[in-house]
This record gives structure tokens, C-alpha cells and sequence, in this order.
């Protein structure tokens, strides 16, 4: 019995010391967006090979160069409504955000993606008459569909 205690208190450290991370670059979104917490993140490269972190927040969406990960910046950001979800995927240029709250299926351009800060975004809400306003998860498969 002792040896078994001795092992569950040693098996959180032991599981620890696996862990081989070492921090670059910090960016705090929470904070930059009126303390709203982050739930969603998504991967992004464009035809530079620069690299995004395209992240979902209560309130928005944030599109994040981490192209040089101790040195992560902001180069985009979407307000959107309230709320804990949003689910994040891309294809080809396109970045595709659904959420809980009433929004839509938010779409943004990336592809003029590194040098322009000010992406084109669209909502589309379903054909007129079958309008939709809110999905839990998106799905993306290598046809685009």
C-alpha cells in the first residue's frame, strides 16, 4: 500500500518532466480585447510562408503572425457578438468562423496576407428564406466543401 501511494504522489511529477517546452513569445489577447477569454485556435501560411494563428475570442476573431514566434503580433482583428464558441478552419485563402452566438458563418480574405492589415470580411447567413444564424462546429474537407 505504500508503494502504491508513493507512486501516484511521484506520477504527476514524473508526467511533468516529460513535458519539453520552452516559452518564445507571449501575446495577450485576452487582455487587448476587453478581458475576453480566447476558445479557439486555427493555423494559417500564406504564400510567403508566413505563419498565422487565426484565434477565436468571446468577442471577435484576432488573425496573429507568428511567423517569428518570440515576437507574435497582432495583424488583424474582427469584432463579433458574445459569445464562448467559435470554431476556426480554413481553405485556400479563406478563413471560416462560426459561432454560438446569432453571427453567421464569418469569411476573411487572407490572401492579400503579409502587407495589408485591413482584410475584407463577409458574413453569409444561408440563402434568402433558409437563413441559419449559428453552428457549433465547421467542417472543411479537401475539396472545400
Amino acid at each position: 500500500m505504500k508503494f502504491l501511494t508513493a507512486c501516484l504522489l511521484l506520477l504527476p511529477f514524473s508526467l511533468f518532466s516529460q513535458v519539453n517546452m520552452t516559452q518564445l513569445g507571449y501575446l495577450d489577447l485576452v487582455s487587448a480585447h476587453g478581458n475576453s477569454d480566447a476558445n479557439d485556435i486555427w493555423g494559417y501560411v500564406d504564400g510567403s510562408n508566413n505563419e498565422y494563428a487565426i484565434v477565436g475570442l468571446n468577442d471577435g476573431t484576432s488573425v496573429v503572425d507568428v511567423t517569428d514566434p518570440s515576437n507574435p503580433f497582432e495583424v488583424f482583428y474582427e469584432a463579433g457578438m458574445n459569445s464562448i464558441w467559435r470554431d476556426i478552419k480554413t481553405w485556400n485563402n479563406h478563413a471560416y468562423i462560426t459561432t454560438e452566438a446569432q453571427n453567421g458563418l464569418l469569411i476573411i480574405d487572407l490572401s492579400t496576407l503579409p502587407g495589408n492589415n485591413n482584410l475584407t470580411t463577409n458574413y453569409y447567413y444561408g440563402p434568402t428564406g433558409n437563413e441559419w444564424q449559428s453552428a457549433h462546429n465547421l467542417y472543411i474537407d479537401e475539396n472545400g466543401y
